[in-house]
This record gives structure tokens, sequence and C-alpha cells, in this order.
């Protein structure tokens, strides 16, 4: 994957990410053109990408190394 969106949806008390994360995933896949519509997802709560429709290329296990949107330095790797 060379082109597309990398997306962060690492869930907090009050916000659930991954729903956000999956609609934003599926307006990228309805509206960018084939080769620019990839989207990968960081987060931490898989279960919930796995149990709908696959619009996600690559699914990342998100660590509790860093917090928040501290883990974005961890993007290129």
């Amino acid at each position: 994957m060379t082109k597309g969106y990398l997306l962060f949806a690492i869930n907090g008390n009050n916000t659930d990410y991954t729903k956000l994360a999956y609609a934003c995933a599926l307006s990228i896949k309805l509206t960018q053109p084939d080769g620019y519509n990839n989207v990968a997802v960081v987060t931490n709560n898989t279960g919930y990408f796995t149990s709908k429709r696959p619009v996600v290329d690559n699914l990342i296990q998100y660590s509790d190394t860093e917090h928040g949107m501290d883990a974005r330095i961890h993007a290129y790797k």
C-alpha cells in the first residue's frame, strides 16, 4: 500500500472513534478512485472492524506504548 489514508481510531472514555473511522473509510471507498482509496486504521478495538462490511485494507492493533495522538510519530513505521 503506497497511496491511501491512515486513520487513528483510539477509543477514549467519551468518544467511540472506531465508529467515526468506519464512517470515514466508507466515505473514502465511495468517493476516491481505485488505487487511491486504500484505508489503514490503527485502533485499540479491532473487533469492531472485523464485524462490519470490509472497507479497511489494513487493520493495525494499537499498542499502549504511546497515548492518544502521541502515536502519530510511529505512522511511517
